[in-house]
């Protein structure tokens, strides 16, 4: 399925065995509800996500995406995107649930297990508006440098887990605010952390 700067709304489907991604989403205000998504896993790469959404207003809601390469990959091409993923169930994915490349997503109440990384990669693109990370899934930065550009402010709501691994930072030049409580901690840790 292949939207580009158009709208689609897709309820109480299945999208499955399709040689690149199940739904690529391009610049489109799209609403994909109650959907299983899977075996979208031709390619070793990104070019078999479950999802692939480049910009635009998308909303991916009680859904179960498994058995991808990537289960949803969230990237920019420089436009505007509101996107929100919200109850999802992400299983059996190759590599990781979320991959997110200089989007600024909303995610609550989704759910990870048994993929190659239960959690949101952040990719390198810069944070370039205010962003909240929500606690959710946790994040993971793999050896790159999650920039805050000067000027922009990110936040980390009580209980967000980020995981490093090997060179993976937040390089904050504008204003990071991770503000978390007693009860829910914001923590900062290894990708090898599983507690």
């Amino acid at each position: 399925l292949h939207v580009d700067n158009a709208s689609a709304t897709v309820k109480n489907s299945v999208i499955e065995f399709s040689k690149q991604h199940g739904v690529y989403l391009a610049q489109s205000d799209a609403v994909i509800e109650h959907t299983t998504i899977g075996s979208n896993r031709f390619h070793q790469n990104m070019d078999s996500a479950g999802i692939m959404a480049v910009d635009g207003q998308i909303t991916i809601a009680n859904s179960t995406i498994s058995d991808n390469t990537v289960g949803i990959a969230l990237v920019t091409a420089g436009s505007a995107h509101d996107m929100r993923i919200e109850g999802n169930l992400f299983t059996g994915n190759v590599q990781e649930a979320v991959h997110v490349n200089g989007t600024h997503p909303v995610f609550a109440g989704n759910r990870a297990r048994e993929n190659g990384l239960n959690a949101v990669l952040l990719d390198s693109a810069a944070v370039t508006q205010d962003h909240v990370l929500s606690a959710n899934l946790p994040y993971v930065i793999r050896t790159v440098e999650y920039p805050v550009q000067e000027g922009k402010t990110l936040t980390l709501e009580p209980g967000v887990i980020v995981k490093l691994e090997g060179d993976g930072s937040i390089m904050v030049r504008g204003t990071l605010r991770a503000l978390g409580t007693h009860t829910l901690p914001i923590v900062f840790t290894s990708i090898h952390d599983d507690t």
